[in-house]
């Protein structure tokens, strides 16, 4: 009976211990399937989750490519002043309020939604600041935006741009973009690219037939570090009369207009009176004589002093007599416009100025003139001049042995340039900004006169703050993008 009750107790307890074990097991694999399914589920949020925020982010991005084809719809071709009456007109989409735009299937099924706001500092700017954010109709709590920049390419932008054969000699060194509407010839190191509009030209150096873009150097890659490109489109000369047209009717009512005018002067002297004495009389009479053009000298108190020049040497360009100086701040808009010739020199600090010498009526080109520095405090963009003339930006006889020229500089008809001036020699001229011109710019010629040193610096910051009302082209390009 012993053995028997011994065998039973040991059947007990081996049906415990499989309990046990099944219990153990079981709760292993419960505990197992529940944390496969919490990551199978959590997968699939965020599976779902990734997949909401994709199509957000896609929904975002048509937004920014439809603005794009927007702005090429309304503004492509179009001059200065359409350009302004665009931004300015009160309709223009996320200007001012959000501009919304639901996005269907192919089938005309719902997706989503995106909303475009539209930022630009002024109707003049180059630069246009688009936020896009999109979100889709089955997770509306899950957003994604994107932000832009455009650019509208500015003159300014080119370290030198020409409508006329171009050579830069072996000692050149040009850090921004170089174009002519004809034929260049570059033999020194161009650290950005180089462009023409002619896929040949006639060379009149040497009188063959020359590629658009072109070296006498053995080694092209040691001369175009950024590369060249011909033919690409031309560069509009003639389209400058319209934006120094706007130029004119802005600043006659929110800046400094001069017109042509005559000036009231006084003339005294010995007059013969004749018999009885006293035989001669000292009398003072007025006269009205022509303007034959200003001197601006810029300050760095924001105040410009304007002198009007009653006389100067034609060839020389030294001002031989002009009126005392009147004293007027710096425009709002920075823009000063001068219907005749123009002398300029002065220094600025923290302004944007754009001085236009043009007559627009009259069929004359006007010039501007330069004999003395003109100069920023700042060469960190706080402080920018854009020179436009008519014809000529002309350096005078007597100008400085060392002159600075801190501006961009634009010869619409003319060129940038010092006439020959025989035996005349010159130390060292510097240009920090940049150089259009219609004609072939120089400072120095074969024989060894004018500038023996010649310093042409690009300014950086004319990419993004070029002077105000300065020309540019009329297509917006994609500049910046940040996923916010």
């Amino acid at each position: 009976m012993k053995k028997k009750y011994q065998n039973i107790s040991k059947t007990r307890q081996n049906k415990g211990f499989i309990a046990a074990y099944l219990l153990v097991a079981t709760a292993a694999v419960t505990t197992l399937l529940a944390g496969l399914l919490v990551f199978v589920a959590s997968s699939q949020r965020r599976s779902s989750d990734e997949a909401s925020h994709q199509q957000a982010l896609q929904l975002a991005e048509t937004g920014i490519y439809f603005y794009k084809w927007y702005l090429a719809q309304n503004l492509d071709g179009k001059n200065a002043q359409q350009i302004k009456d665009f931004w300015e007109s009160g309709s223009t989409y996320g200007l001012g309020s959000p501009h919304e735009v639901e996005v269907t299937e192919k089938d005309g099924t719902p997706i989503g939604r995106y909303r475009i706001g539209v930022e630009i500092t002024n109707p003049n700017s180059t630069i246009v600041n688009v936020t896009s954010t999109g979100w889709t109709y089955r997770h509306t709590g899950v957003t994604e935006a994107v932000k832009v920049r455009f650019r509208r390419p500015s003159w300014s932008e080119y370290s030198v741009l020409a409508n006329d054969v171009m050579r830069f000699g072996s000692g050149t060194n040009v850090q921004g973009p170089i174009h002519s509407n004809n034929g260049i010839r570059f033999d020194g190191v161009a650290n950005n690219l180089v462009t023409s509009a002619v896929e040949d030209y006639l060379n009149p150096d040497t009188g063959s037939t020359k590629p658009g873009v072109w070296t006498s150097q053995p080694n092209e890659d040691e001369v175009f570090l950024a590369g060249k490109e011909f033919p690409v489109p031309a560069v509009d000369f003639n389209g400058v009369t319209t934006d120094l047209a706007l130029i004119q009717s802005e600043a006659s009512s929110d800046g400094l207009y001069f017109a042509e005018e005559m000036y009231e002067t006084e003339s005294c002297g010995w007059v013969w009176t004749g018999w009885p004495p006293p035989l001669w009389s000292y009398e003072c009479s007025t006269m009205d004589v022509p303007v034959r053009g200003y001197h601006l000298t810029l300050r760095t108190d924001d105040k410009v002093e304007v002198r009007r020049v009653l006389n100067y040497g034609s060839s020389s360009y030294l001002i031989n007599d002009e009126s005392d100086a009147e004293v007027f701040d710096f425009p709002s808009n920075g823009l000063i416009f001068v219907e005749n010739h123009l002398w300029v020199d002065g220094q600025i600090d923290t302004a944007h100025l754009t001085i236009a010498s043009a007559d627009l009526d009259s069929g004359t080109d006007t010039d501007i003139y330069i004999n003395n520095d003109i100069t920023y405090t700042n060469t960190d963009g706080q402080d920018v001049i854009g020179l436009i003339s008519e014809k000529d930006i002309s350096i005078g006889l007597y100008s400085e042995d060392n002159l600075q020229i801190d501006a961009a500089l634009l010869a619409q008809n003319g060129r940038v340039g010092r006439n020959w001036y025989c035996n005349n020699h010159k130390d060292e001229i510097t240009v920090y900004g940049s150089i259009a011109t219609n004609q072939r710019y120089g400072f120095a010629w074969t024989d060894g006169t004018g500038y023996n040193t010649r310093n042409l610096y690009f300014d950086n910051n004319l990419l993004y703050t070029p002077p105000p009302y300065f020309p540019s082209g009329t297509e917006y390009e994609l500049d910046l993008w940040e996923d916010l």
